[in-house]
């Protein structure tokens, strides 16, 4: 199976202009006129706001750079499984046979969803597929044809390197999706570390998330402009929680980032109009750790990005002259809005009682909206959005331990605990910016049914096959800090709670947990 991580990025300059004015005391000659007084420079219309974005350089494909780095993705995993056919016999059921690649092409009954362990179908594809698609990013081509990239790369995979194997549908789903949603925000926020302004935190940042590209511009090979300016958010905190999930209260400590990004020279600029947003100029990752008293009690990466979309702006000089420190907007007041196709990714690996409830959550397309109000250094900002989902998710109902003998191997939920499943999601989230006042809630909410008739050995409902599991989470955040005018530094107070529910057959589980404690935030 695969196992990799890095990520993309983007590199920066802009080439200054000058103008050259007749000294004020020299005096005019048959041969020049009087100079007239230099006018002010003016604000960059809006077609030259547009020109400034980043773009790839046009040049030549890089083809063979492409394919060579494409490689470099799969030899490793591939040494990996040809090493260890102990471990991968138990899913060899084709050949190296004529017979075997007429039907892995030309059948449906090659495709299945497989049996595989969380680890390798929920973190090592997505990771896989993330960096796949990356690194055809890093080679300029754009998002749309890097997501066809990254699913031929999953599909060679697939195809070859597992010959043996039938098709995993689900492999292929999960590559391909986990390069848009989760790649593509990735690299977006890569590309401000190439900025020759970007903080030492910031670039040290950009080659953990944005390795690929970081790698060709060291080396005289970038495929895209310089960025522009661009609104960002950068902050890292660290604190501790007391938690309280029915049982005994627990202490925790905690690490996060959140990391977002408008790359729109005119988001937050004083002015009026609409414009589009390039596919993926709004990105936004956040990523926590838990650790408890005996190791490791959480991990969860959520990330969004969006397709297409509009905004608007009606922002008009006012209000304070200073920002506040990490959001921008100083001397504009008016409101803005957005309204597109977006979608995201949210992972959650959390220990509850004496088990591990685990969800992979692909919101693959749905419509965003976003409202603000900006008043100088003081702002609001409102998101909602809806989305059709596909998931991997540990059935709840069931416990720490499964009901069902886990050989033989029929579905993955007999034998790993785990289940494919459709889905919904609703958001919302409110951020408040009133310094030295910080407020941000977080409210989401997924609903996933299980996706039955395609398992590996399907058994069409009967014993070691369940049909028609239900699962529900709803989590929400909540953080009140506060921080000086001058300072990237806030305090806050973070409470977080969840609702885990699971169904199946006239069985029904729920449990519920909630989380208080101090963050201390550092923008960087």
């Amino acid at each position: 199976m695969l196992r990799q991580i890095s990520l993309i990025g983007l590199l920066g300059g802009a080439l200054p202009s000058a103008a050259a004015a007749e000294p004020a005391d020299s005096a005019p000659t048959a041969a020049t006129a009087p100079t007239a007084p230099t006018a002010p420079p003016s604000a960059p219309t809006e077609l030259e706001l547009d020109r400034q974005h980043a773009q790839p350089i046009k040049r030549p494909a890089r083809v063979p750079l492409l394919l060579a780095e494409s490689a470099a993705v799969l030899i490793p995993p591939m040494i990996y499984y040809w090493s260890n056919t102990s471990l991968q016999r138990e899913d060899w059921e084709l050949r190296w046979d004529w017979e075997s690649w007429i039907t892995k092409l030309t059948s449906l009954r090659a495709l299945a969803l497989d049996t595989g362990y969380w680890d390798a179908n929920a973190i090592r594809h997505p990771i896989a597929g993330a960096l796949a698609f990356q690194v055809a990013r890093a080679n300029g081509y754009g998002a749309a044809t890097s997501t066809v990239i990254d699913l031929l790369s999953a599909a060679s995979w697939e195809y070859v390197v597992e010959f043996k194997e039938r098709v995993s549908v689900n492999d292929l789903v999960t590559n391909s999706l986990a390069g848009i949603l989760l790649g593509e925000p990735l690299f977006q926020l890569g590309q401000m570390a190439d900025r020759r302004d970007a903080s030492w935190a910031r670039s040290a940042l950009g080659w953990v998330v944005s390795p690929v590209h970081r790698l060709h511009a060291a080396a005289g090979y970038s495929s895209w402009r310089a960025p522009v300016s661009a609104w960002s958010r950068f902050d890292f905190s660290a604190g501790g929680r007391l938690v309280d999930q029915g049982a005994r209260p627990y202490s925790e400590a905690t690490l996060e980032l959140d990391l977002e990004l408008v790359r729109e020279r005119r988001y937050g600029a004083e002015g009026q109009g609409a414009v589009w947003l390039r596919s993926g100029a709004w990105s936004h990752v956040q990523a926590e750790v838990r650790l408890a008293a005996d190791g490791a009690s959480r991990v969860w990466l959520r990330s969004a990005t969006h397709y297409a979309g509009r905004y608007w702006r009606a922002l008009a000089p006012g209000g304070d002259v200073e920002d506040a420190p990490g959001e921008g907007g100083a001397g504009v007041v008016g409101a803005d809005q957005f309204l597109g196709v977006a979608g995201g990714m949210d992972y959650e690996s959390r220990r509850v009682g004496d088990e591990w409830d685990h969800a992979l959550v692909f919101n693959v397309a749905g419509p965003r909206l976003a409202l603000g109000s900006w008043r100088g250094g003081r702002r609001w900002f409102w998101e909602v959005g809806a989305y059709a989902d596909v998931a991997m998710v540990r059935a709840h109902v069931f416990g720490p331990v499964s009901p069902f003998a886990p050989v033989p191997q029929n579905s993955v939920l007999q034998v790993r605990g785990y289940y494919y499943a459709t889905g919904a999601s609703l958001m919302s989230r409110l951020r408040l910016v009133a310094p030295p006042w910080y407020a941000d809630v977080d409210a989401r909410a997924h609903a996933l049914w299980s996706i039955d008739g395609f398992d590996r050995v399907e058994l069409d409902g009967a014993d070691g096959d369940p049909h028609d599991v239900t699962d529900q989470r709803v989590a929400v955040r909540a953080a009140l800090g506060v921080g000086p005018w001058w300072s990237d530094v806030r305090f806050e107070l973070a409470l977080d709670t969840s609702l885990r529910r699971g169904a199946w057959d006239g069985l029904e589980r729920e449990t519920a947990e909630i989380d208080a404690g101090v963050n201390v935030v550092v923008g960087f």
